[in-house]
């Protein structure tokens, strides 16, 4: 028959901000149930989340944020079900160059500690040090890699937007729904609902696609704001003082879901376990030396036999070359290095954020306030 003050159907998904799950409820956290005691439950789902000879699983949404399947504009296709991204990210280094950098002036050293390369001013066997990149017949080399200190850590960053970790419950009783367009069979077992009627319980979250600052009585967003557990002893018995508030005082604070993204608590490992009311997660990431992934950058050199091509003064249309006779390089990675000055390579990148956010849309959540008082489940 149809129940039409029905507000739960089975299969049904749904925030709570409480810390259990209310009667008719269970935890969205992969648990098996036993078939014959959750036909209906089964029917709908089925063996989609796994299934052993006389049971199957829930649904597990501990430390992930639903998505709808499908593939919206300029969207990846998401199948129901899957699942996708993590935790941490090692980044993707994007191509860039360094550009080596010299000095005009003239050499004064022979320690290369600490120090540019410079000038070289010409001797009878010395005809210079640089090469004009467009000279004809030179031959190029790649340095040894060691020449150039390697950069990056290759440690992961964090990949979370701005999060806050809820209950997702699902229920294992309540009404059948219906399915558009079909007449349900005459059962007396079972019960059939619309969406429409019935009562919410307190602490109860849904999504609602208006942007109205409240609905009814009944509902506030969840924005945060501080309420008086003397006028809403319901919500204050469930969600007690998780997200904030005063108890000798007796006001608390509804979930601030702004800009946040709903993520099951008490994860499991290799998931990072958030307790309900924690927040975590930003819109911009920058980087640190250390998460860019550890890359080298040779230096190219270049060798001429013609002694006439070779130029004393460094430029950025030149590059280090050496003639015959003229030796100004050591074999193999020699124990003894020394790092020349930072401004030897010119540095690249602006060092910006970049953007830490799944594809996503702003809704409204708002919490029930004024519903009924729901007893926990087992």
């Amino acid at each position: 028959m149809l129940n039409a003050t029905s507000d739960e159907f089975v299969g049904e998904i749904r925030l709570f901000a409480g810390q259990y799950a209310p009667r008719g409820w269970k935890f969205c956290n992969g648990a098996a149930v036993l078939k014959k005691e959750y036909s209906d439950l089964y029917e709908l789902i089925g063996s989609h989340w796994g299934e052993l000879d006389d049971s199957f699983f829930l649904p597990d949404l501990r430390g992930l944020v639903p998505v709808c399947q499908g593939a919206g504009p300029n969207l990846t296709l998401r199948r129901f079900g899957e699942k996708m991204g993590q935790e941490k990210e090692v980044a993707e280094l994007a191509s860039h160059t360094h550009a080596m950098r010299t000095s005009d002036r003239v050499a004064n050293s022979l320690n290369p500690h600490g120090k540019l390369l410079a000038r070289v001013k010409s001797t009878a066997s010395a005809k210079g040090l640089y090469l004009d990149s467009g000279a004809s017949g030179r031959i190029e080399v790649e340095f040894n890699r060691e020449s150039v200190t390697s950069e990056g850590g290759d440690a992961a960053h964090d990949n979370y937007m701005p999060s806050l970790a809820l209950n997702y419950i699902i229920s294992v009783g309540g009404d059948f729904p219906e399915i558009a367009g079909v007449t349900p069979p005459n059962d007396p077992h079972r019960t059939y609902g619309s969406i429409y009627g019935g009562y919410p319980f307190a602490g109860e979250i849904r999504c609602f696609a208006l942007g109205w600052p409240n609905i009814g009585e009944e509902w506030i967003p969840c924005d945060g704001r501080l309420l008086q557990g003397s006028r809403y002893p319901n919500l204050e018995a469930v969600i007690g003082y998780a997200f904030g508030g005063n108890d000798s005082m007796r006001y608390f604070n509804v979930p601030d879901l702004r800009g946040h993204a709903a993520v099951g608590a008490n994860a499991m490992a290799p998931l990072t376990s958030h307790q309900v009311g924690n927040t975590w997660g930003s819109d911009h990431v920058s980087l640190t030396v250390e998460q860019m992934p550890r890359h080298f950058h040779p230096i190219l050199g270049a060798y001429t036999s013609v002694a006439g091509q070779l130029e004393d003064e460094p430029s950025n249309r030149k590059i280090i070359s050496r003639t015959n006779g003229q030796f100004n390089y050591v074999r193999g990675v020699p124990q003894q290095r020394v790092n020349m000055h930072d401004a030897s390579l010119q540095p690249t990148g602006a060092g910006r954020a970049h953007e830490n956010r799944q594809p996503f849309q702003a809704l409204g959540y708002y919490i029930c306030r004024q519903g009924e008082f729901i007893g926990k489940g087992d």
